[in-house]
Formats: C-alpha cells, sequence, structure tokens
C-alpha cells in the first residue's frame, strides 16, 4: 500500500499497493472494483499502465477512533483523513483543504483554518452528500474573503463538478458547466483553481464520457459565473485519445499556463508532459519536453505549477516507465518563452524499485521556491516526504520529518506546500503507518531554518 497522487484526475488522491487506477479501491477495501468515478474508458486504456508514473496524492483507509497528529483523537465517523492542499494570504490566514472518510465508502469535504496560532476545523459542504464521494484537489484565495476549493463529487453515478467559494463567513457549494453532461457514464472532474483578482480566476481539470475522448477541462470566472473556455487537445481527440490538465497558475494578468499529460492512445503505451499558455485572447499548446520519451511504454506528467516572476515558473512531476516499478522526479523550468528541464536529486535512487515524485511547487519569488512530494522504494514499499528547495541556483533537498515513521511499509507524502516568506511555509498531505494502517492529517511548517511537525 502507498500514498501516491492523481493519475492527472481519477480523484483528487489515489491509494493502492500497485498503484493503477482499477486496483486501488480493492486494495483499500473501499470497493470491489474500479469506483463509479473511475476514469471514463479511454483514461483507462491510456493511463491503467502509466497510473504509478502519474500518481502522487492519495488516500488510504483508516480506523475509526484512530488518531491525527499531535495525538488528538479522530472522530469516529472520519476513520481516515489526509489534507491536499494549502494557501495562505498572510501569515495568520491559511487554509487546508482534504478528504475525511465518512459511513461506509462515503469521503467527505473537510477545511481546516490557520488563524496565526492553531489550526481549526472549519464546516465544509460535501456536494455529494454524507453517503456519497466528495473528493478536494486544491485550494485559492484572491483575498482573505474570497476563496476556491475544487474537486468532484459523485451523484446518481455521473462525476460532476466540485466547486466551493469562501465569502469570508461560510463555505457554500457552487454549480459549473459540466462539460461531459450529467448522465451515468459522465465524468467531470477539477484538479486546480487560481484566481488573479476576486473576478478573475481559472479552474482546470478533465472531463469525458466512457467510451468517449477524454479532454482538457477549462472554467473562467468572471466575478458572476463559471463559464467553459476551450482549449486544444494535444492528445487528440480520438474514443482513445486522453488530455488531462493539473496545474494551473497565472505569473501576470495576461499570461496563464496550466500543465498536466497527454496520450494520443495509439498503441504506443507512452504518456507525455502537457502544457498551455494564456495569451490574453485563447489558450495554445507549448512544447515541454517529456523526460524518457525515447523508451517504450515511458509515462511522464506534471502535477505541480508555481510561479516566482512573470518570467519564471517551475512544473514538478514524475516519468517512469509503466512496465516497471520505478519511478523519477521531473522539474520543467518556464523563461517566460519555452519549457526546458532542469537537474534534481532523486533521493530514492534511480534503481528499479525507486520511488522519487513530486506533486506540487509554490515561489515567494524568482529565487525562493520549494517542491514537494515522496520518495523512498516501491518494492517492499516505503514512503518518505520529500522537500527540495529552490536557492536560485540550484534545488537542495531538505531534511523532512517523517511522521509515519521509516519502517518498511510506512506511508509519509506531502501533498501541497505554500509560502508567505522565506521563513513562513506550509506543507500538508497525509501519513499513515504501517502497523496502523490509518491515514491522517499531516501539515508541517518551515520557519527559515528546518521543517516541523504540527498539529492538525
Amino acid at each position: 500500500m502507498r500514498i501516491g497522487r492523481r493519475p492527472a484526475w481519477p480523484v483528487v488522491l489515489l491509494i493502492s499497493g500497485a498503484i493503477t487506477s482499477t486496483g486501488i479501491w480493492a486494495a483499500t477495501g473501499l470497493a470491489s472494483a474500479r469506483p463509479e468515478h473511475a476514469p471514463p474508458a479511454s483514461v483507462a486504456a491510456a493511463t491503467d499502465a502509466s497510473a504509478d508514473a502519474a500518481s502522487l496524492r492519495a488516500r488510504l483507509p483508516g480506523e475509526p477512533g484512530g488518531r491525527w497528529p499531535g495525538g488528538v483523537a479522530r472522530p469516529e465517523a472520519a476513520g481516515f483523513g489526509f489534507l491536499v492542499g494549502v494557501y495562505c494570504t498572510s501569515r495568520t490566514n491559511c487554509w487546508a483543504v482534504g478528504v475525511q472518510g465518512g459511513s461506509g465508502n462515503a469521503t467527505l469535504s473537510q477545511a481546516l483554518h490557520w488563524n496565526g496560532k492553531a489550526w481549526r476545523h472549519v464546516k465544509m459542504p460535501s456536494p455529494g452528500g454524507l453517503n456519497a464521494k466528495t473528493e478536494l484537489a486544491a485550494v485559492r484565495c484572491a483575498t482573505a474573503s474570497a476563496c476556491w476549493a475544487v474537486g468532484y463529487y459523485v451523484r446518481g453515478g455521473a462525476t460532476l463538478n466540485a466547486m466551493l467559494r469562501w465569502n469570508g463567513r461560510k463555505w457554500t457549494a457552487m454549480g459549473t458547466p459540466e462539460p461531459a453532461g450529467s448522465g451515468k457514464t459522465s465524468q467531470n472532474e477539477l484538479t486546480d483553481v487560481t484566481c488573479i483578482s476576486v473576478r478573475n480566476c481559472w479552474a482546470v481539470g478533465y472531463f469525458g464520457r466512457v467510451g468517449s475522448t477524454t479532454l482538457d477541462e477549462v472554467l473562467h470566472w468572471n466575478g458572476t459565473k463559471w463559464l467553459r473556455v476551450r482549449v486544444p487537445a494535444p492528445g487528440g481527440t480520438t474514443n482513445v485519445s486522453v488530455n488531462m490538465l493539473n496545474d494551473v497558475r497565472c505569473p501576470t494578468s495576461s499570461r496563464c499556463l496550466a500543465v498536466g499529460s497527454y496520450s494520443p492512445g495509439t498503441g504506443s503505451g507512452k504518456t507525455f508532459n502537457q502544457a498551455l499558455s494564456w495569451a490574453g485572447k485563447s489558450w495554445t499548446a507549448e512544447h515541454a519536453p517529456s523526460p524518457g520519451s525515447s523508451a517504450a511504454h515511458n509515462d511522464a506528467t506534471l502535477f505541480g505549477l508555481g510561479c516566482g516572476a512573470r518570467n519564471s515558473c517551475w512544473a514538478v512531476g514524475a516519468f517512469g516507465p509503466s512496465s516497471q516499478d520505478k519511478f523519477l522526479s521531473q522539474v520543467m523550468h518556464w523563461n517566460g518563452r519555452t519549457w526546458s528541464r532542469t537537474p534534481m536529486s532523486q533521493p530514492g535512487g534511480t534503481g528499479a524499485i525507486a520511488l522519487n515524485e513530486l506533486g506540487w511547487v509554490t515561489c515567494s519569488s524568482a529565487g525562493n521556491c520549494w517542491a514537494v512530494g515522496t520518495y523512498g522504494q516501491t518494492n517492499p514499499s516505503l514512503e518518505l516526504n520529500q522537500a527540495q528547495h529552490w536557492n536560485g541556483r540550484r534545488w537542495v533537498l531538505v531534511h523532512t520529518p517523517n511522521p509515519a515513521g521509516t519502517a518498511t511499509n510506512d506511508e509519509n507524502a506531502l501533498l501541497s506546500v505554500r509560502c508567505t516568506s522565506g521563513s513562513d511555509c506550509w506543507a500538508v498531505g497525509g501519513a499513515a503507518k504501517a502497523e496502523s494502517g490509518t491515514v491522517a492529517d499531516e501539515i508541517l511548517h518551515w520557519n527559515g531554518k528546518k521543517w516541523t511537525i504540527q498539529p492538525a
């Protein structure tokens, strides 16, 4: 069993021993087969073999009565929980969102707020209801009183976009376009959101139907409602084509970037990095190198995106051969014109069972960025927190504590990070001790000198 990020998205998080989208749920005991929100057939065909290299967020089944970090008893109804996104508007105002267990196989939204002194749980709706699935992916704020959290929920067999809004007083669910429709074979999932201003936000993800094309999903907020914006499909539009976006950022008010992956589904067995760009009028495809693409059945996916200046953005992810249990981190830099690969250490090594995955990156300036994820080995499983720091010259691995421990089958994964300054950063994720099998929220804090575990 291991914690892993979304394979560009059959939920915000997935877990498994084998990490394939068909095996995840059976492995966790949450279902006996592919879940009702599993990807359309086209996604499954192109990504079942690549789900490992394309996954770095996860959900693990917990046990009622387990403990939260810091020894606080978890509510019986929750069963398990993990955090997938964090965002701060100041040192005294941060939000962390994630997933917690409900009754049966239900998964519910969870939100925590930082007031400068402690993290507190805040009521948040679960659009899927208390007995279905709602799973969040990310959170972003334009101001302290204008925040968005995105993901997906299941209703009547359909997977629909989850869009939650904070107005300074409470979280409420909002409707969005559902480009795949709302029928039982429909799949609409949002993976990230970013805002230029209160009246100018972007959300990305993917959509499709069983036996049909999977396409990039891009929505725009104009201050009144969310509207769908059409974008290129670098993977094509055949019934086996797959196009998925994972993250979006805007380094200026007139320039935005989105990253993810695509696969033509033509039998090559390969998944490639995807990059799109918005220059004020339309979204266009940009070339992004895909490391390992010369090898057969190579999977490359960009998960996270962060910008420190108008001409300096970073994208992080993973790549590796789908025929092996080997995953390597990848880092790409955008200089305002083109994408290029940047060297980075592989703390999990580069051997046959190496595990190195980065899922999120944030920058407070062009010379100060953090990328987080996990590293270790795939068989037998061991996952440790990974944090890499960009100092303006190179990426450096920085020590992080591991709340779940460092023994075989222990799982620690950082899924998101955000900084208000060089001496104030938060990283969130999930941690599961092998002997307990219980996953709990994980929160780490950077004070300018070291990362420390914080109570959730």
